[in-house]
């Protein structure tokens, strides 16, 4: 159940994605979202009382912000690749003023910057970390960098120099000496973890353990770091005096101490982590499960084997519900309690006040704490009156319909097949929201079944197994295999796309020439491509969408299909924000797709989906390249890093409003370009290219059953609209694979081209 916030505020258009109070003011905090605005609260009145508009910052999406430790009218901004600072004074009424001052800083996108004296420091998506000397004007870089994404960073305040610690996606936290501009340090978090687990890295890490968020303690002496395994880290640099517990590394020439918080871990990636303003021995941290957790780090260090059995740092918990991930958290000290401020990815802000002093134990407000409250003083967080109204709007859209939804799939491959197998679940485990019987349109053709040739839906529908693509696997006796698309369709109002992308033009044009899709369905695209000419690119759930008058959103993830058959768990993203959603909502889509082994994340980014799904194939294939030549896995993670670049840089290019987070957070974006590198069949595929000699057609006749592979055609397309575009030498790596498989450039010549 969802604990109900003291108040939401209707903040931004798009996802928040930092927030920062007022040095000296609880009641003042900046927001700044990926609606390309920045707007100042004033949380006594809980309205905006300054905003700066898009055309403010070019268009960029402001990812960072710091208040200025000498100026409090000053704000500093991460924004694209510059660092702005604003006057929070200056501008006409509520409209903020232009940048006082303005410094490209950065190579690629500002994800964190942090501030010290006259020095700024960024971290961006290609890994490194900048610092600006603003008092010298001067711009300088550490001369190495991490291998993958730098998500974040702060400084360290040593005296006489101080130094910087960041994080990043390659699970790395470095410490940085600014005199040499080299890492006095650097820990990787995943080999903590494969050394608690006693050395045993062989297992699947569902949640890379990714450093997402760092945050340093009031004494500037710990710090903290909010991991993508769920986990909450702490450390500090090596003590003499004998203390427990706290594990012991050799960090180069350092020594530190890091331990993991105890208590149940974020069931999805932690994504934020802040040291307590109201209390210097709280951490609170958010995640992508929708969660805010208050840690007691007093004895972070003294869990030794002295400490009680089923000891835990772990105060409370709350949950956020309604799908919603944690993008940003900040703390303050409010009349002398403790306050909240969570920004999800609604482009919401919610304000969790807590009762009582803030050193106590302190509970947050879930419906049962409030009953309980009442019948004794124990200290909680407590909502006022409001919440209740509040609570109430946040479902005053969701529509009930008088009938039952109609589910339809199109598409019966070896995916379409895993899907629908979901889909026939839950309309069986829901009968109150949907019609248990879903039909799946099947591309009629004979199979060998029992030593005879038959249709492959008479045996799918007799034997409730789709014996060609699917084999195996028990289907849900709902699925009714149909080879007639349209009938397929016929009365259903939620419908599933889920065919090869050659074939979306021909059958949505009989489909729309049938006259047989209702004018009140929505779709979900799970087709794993773009449909690119040389002079344009679409998104399918767009084309679909067009086609037959009615919205469609998009699905997509770290998802191999025979994986998800077996019921192996994994995660995956439904991007879903229609304008009228025809009566069905966010959470019907939610629940008709959610399995306890297929875990959904809800997001509003089509595009983004769209794209990383469609990009990540091609990728693989270079993948695949690599583990053919035998290079290794250092190899494959470079690949895989300049992919994930690369894939990012071309939805910025030619769709500027998707979230770069949709590629870094999400389980389409880096989980699913991890699963398809380290797994999938365009990787297989392109291995055996390597090994055999054999064509992408013929290893599509050996391989897939004469199912097509889409990370090659992905590429064909790809390089024709970029020469067009005479963007080629932009995207080395997508070059490369179409030039390997269609123009005969050696495998082995993979790395020096890209």
């Amino acid at each position: 159940m969802a604990s109900p916030a003291l108040n939401r505020l209707k903040a931004h258009k798009a996802p928040v994605l930092s927030l920062a109070f007022a040095p000296s003011s609880s009641d003042t905090v900046a927001s700044s979202s990926e609606d390309c605005t920045l707007r100042l609260w004033d949380l006594r009145t809980e309205k905006p009382v300054k905003a700066w508009l898009p055309n403010t910052f070019g268009a960029d999406t402001v990812t960072s912000i710091v208040w200025s430790e000498r100026d409090e009218g000053s704000i500093w901004v991460g924004c694209g690749t510059r660092v702005l600072g604003l006057d929070v004074r200056g501008g006409s009424g509520m409209l903020g003023g232009k940048p006082v001052v303005e410094k490209e800083v950065a190579g690629d996108e500002i994800n964190q910057i942090a501030l010290h004296g006259d020095l700024i420091a960024a971290a961006d998506d290609l890994g490194d970390i900048y610092v600006w000397d603003t008092k010298a004007d001067t711009v300088s870089s550490m001369k190495t960098n991490h291998t993958s994404i730098a998500s974040t960073l702060l400084f360290i305040p040593h005296k006489p120099t101080p130094t910087i610690l960041s994080g990043g996606l390659d699970s790395q936290i470095m410490h940085w000496d600014l005199t040499r501009k080299l890492p006095k340090s650097n820990l990787n978090i995943r080999d903590l973890i494969v050394e608690a687990a006693e050395g045993d890295a062989s297992g699947q890490m569902f949640n890379p353990p990714f450093v997402n968020s760092l945050s340093l303690n009031e004494e500037g002496k710990v710090w903290a770091a909010a991991v993508g395994d769920g986990s909450v880290f702490v450390g500090r640099q090596g003590q003499d005096d004998g203390a427990r517990g706290g594990k012991k590394r050799k960090w180069n020439e350092e020594a530190w101490e890091i331990t993991a918080l105890g208590g149940e871990p974020h069931r999805a990636g932690a994504s934020v982590v802040e040291w307590a303003k109201f209390d210097p021995t709280r951490l609170v941290s958010g995640g992508n499960d929708g969660s805010v957790r208050i840690w007691d780090a007093s004895r972070a260090f003294e869990q030794g084997e002295q400490e009680e059995e089923g000891a835990t740092a772990l105060v409370e918990t709350l949950e956020l519900g309604e799908g919603k991930k944690v993008n940003w958290l900040t703390t303050t000290e409010r009349s002398g309690k403790g306050r909240v401020v969570i920004a999800d990815t609604s482009g919401d802000i919610l304000l969790y006040d807590l009762r009582g002093p803030p050193s106590n134990t302190n509970k947050l407000a879930t419906l049962q704490a409030i009953r309980s409250a009442i019948r004794s003083s124990a200290p909680t967080f407590i909502p006022s009156l409001r919440t209740i109204n509040n609570s109430t709007r946040l479902f005053s859209n969701t529509h009930i319909m008088a009938g039952k939804h109609t589910v339809a799939v199109v598409g019966s491959g070896n995916w379409g097949t895993a899907i629908a197998k979901i889909v026939g679940e839950n309309t069986a485990q829901h009968s109150d929201v949907f019609n248990k019987d879903v039909k799946m349109w099947v591309f009629e053709e004979e199979v060998e079944h029992e030593g005879k040739k038959r249709p492959l839906t008479e045996v799918i529908n007799e034997k409730h197994e789709n014996v060609k693509y699917l084999p195996n696997i028990a289907l849900p006796e709902g699925i009714v295999a149909e080879p007639d698309v349209v009938k397929a369709v016929e009365g259903a109002n939620i419908l599933i796309f889920n065919l090869p992308h050659q074939f979306v033009g021909k059958v949505c044009k009989q489909l729309r020439d049938s006259g047989k899709v209702s004018k009140d369905a929505v779709g979900i695209s799970c087709i794993k491509g773009v449909e690119i000419s040389k002079d344009d690119i679409s998104l399918f759930p767009y084309t679909i969408g067009e086609e037959l008058g009615i919205y469609v959103g998009a699905l997509s993830g770290a998802n191999i299909a025979n994986e998800v058959a077996e019921e192996k768990f994994c995660e995956t993203t439904i991007a879903y924000a229609p304008k009228d959603d025809k009566g069905v909502s966010s959470d019907t889509i939610k629940k008709l797709f959610h399995r306890d082994y297929f875990r959904v994340g809800m997001c509003e980014d089509v595009a983004g989906v769209s794209l990383a799904g469609a990009l990540k194939n091609v990728v693989a294939v270079a993948a695949g390249f690599a583990d053919g030549l035998g290079w290794g896995d250092n190899s494959k993670a470079a690949v895989m890093r300049v992919g994930l670049m690369e894939m990012k840089k071309f939805a910025k290019t030619f769709f500027p409003d998707v979230r770069s987070a949709t590629f870094t957070e999400e389980s389409c974006g880096i989980a699913d370009l991890i699963t398809s590198c380290l797994g999938g069949r365009n990787r297989r595929c392109a291995e055996a290219f390597v090994k055999t000699g054999k064509s992408m057609d013929e290893l599509e006749q050996d391989m897939l059953n004469g199912q097509k592979l889409q990370g090659a055609g992905t590429a064909e397309e790809l390089f024709h609209f970029l020469d067009k575009k005479g963007k080629t030498d932009d995207f080395k790596l997508f070059t490369a694979v179409y030039n390997i498989v269609y123009q005969g450039l050696p495998p082995d010549q993979l790395a020096e081209n890209i």
